[in-house]
């Protein structure tokens, strides 16, 4: 049995911003990491002991994007001098290859 995957659509994951009174003005959190969706086609295919192709299953598996969501301070601090440390960089992951077969 082998399986193809293949990669149609990448969609783009929103950002929101979330207002937190516990946080500082000034500081951010990330809460929810953003992930890409994806638009998957698959393709089950059945071979003899030969190899050769007897039948095949494909179909679409759509994986929605996730929201990045990072909460942003709204509290006043109580030293009028307080500076608010630089934010964190952020680094996306790696995207899945394209194209992918496996073979069992």
């Amino acid at each position: 049995m082998t399986f193809i995957r293949r990669i149609v659509t990448e969609m783009p994951f929103k950002t929101i911003f979330r207002d937190d009174k516990e946080l500082f003005t000034g500081l951010f959190k990330k809460e929810q990491t953003g992930q890409k969706g994806y638009v998957v086609r698959r393709r089950r295919i059945f071979l003899d002991d030969q190899g050769h192709e007897i039948k095949a299953h494909t179909w679409t598996v759509n994986y929605p994007p996730t929201t990045m969501i990072i909460r942003k301070g709204i509290k006043k601090p109580d030293d009028p001098a307080f500076k608010p440390p630089p934010p964190e960089e952020f680094k996306p992951k790696g995207d899945p290859p394209a194209y992918r077969k496996e073979t069992h």
